[in-house]
């Protein structure tokens, strides 16, 4: 069998504040692709928001950042039609969250287009909220193997859950290095996890999407990456039968 192909969506630089062509760059973090490679697949970069790469996608992971570009909002979009696994971490969880909250505002509003429901809560955004102060999730530390531990916290995790399923424990201790959380989680996805402050840890949609607030790629282990390529094979499998 072909080895699953898994497409990473880019991180942005915020800092183009001149607009300058040369400073909009997009920007991939090798601990990604390396998990993925060790679970067993391949990873591709997604450079350009063309959807004709993702027939070559079996699944994808959208990883942390600082800024959600909607042009790339297709290749979730895609995920949920075509059965194809997504791993969101940090900044690809809030993405989830913010995506499925708007397909259900959607509903409400059922004369407007995605384009407008985001458009219209763009700056004002009801999905998610910033944490104004020092907490367990947003610590002073520098990203290196030697600190990152004082960036750890136990979250809960629910057992009826998808996440649940592929950790088989109740507590875990996570990395957290996020100053915005879920403010509003919609109806559509399942919360399975939350820190002892309550804040939304991880959210899931059936079996096929998982989003995590926290950072799995920086840990040994690679329990959720080997979740996606096992899940992308057995949705594979049954689009080919």
């Amino acid at each position: 069998m072909k080895k699953i192909v898994v497409g990473i969506i880019p991180t942005f630089n915020l800092d183009n504040k001149e607009n300058d062509p040369y400073m909009d760059q997009a920007k991939f973090v090798l601990m990604y692709a390396k998990k993925i490679i060790e679970a067993g697949g391949i990873p591709i970069g997604i450079l350009d928001a063309d959807m004709a790469v993702s027939n070559i996608c079996d699944a994808y992971v959208w990883p942390g950042g600082g800024k959600m570009e909607r042009g790339y909002i297709p290749f979730l979009q895609d995920a949920i039609k075509n059965n194809k696994p997504l791993l969101g971490i940090c900044l690809g969880f809030q993405v989830i969250a913010t995506c499925f909250n708007i397909l259900e505002d959607q509903k409400r509003f059922s004369n407007k287009t995605f384009e407008e429901v985001y458009e219209e809560n763009k700056e004002n955004n009801p999905y998610l909220k910033v944490l104004e102060e020092e907490n367990i999730h947003n610590n002073n530390v520098t990203k290196d193997v030697n600190s990152i531990n004082n960036a750890r916290h136990k979250i809960s995790i629910k057992r009826d859950s998808l996440l649940y399923n592929i950790v088989k424990k109740d507590y875990i201790d996570v990395v957290s290095l996020h100053n915005v959380v879920i403010a509003r989680c919609p109806s559509t996805l399942k919360i399975s996890a939350k820190s002892d402050d309550g804040v939304i840890e991880a959210v899931e949609y059936k079996d096929l999407i998982l989003g995590l607030q926290f950072h799995p790629e920086i840990e040994e282990d690679k329990i959720f990456f080997n979740w996606l390529i096992k899940k992308a094979e057995e949705n594979k499998n049954a689009r080919n039968r």
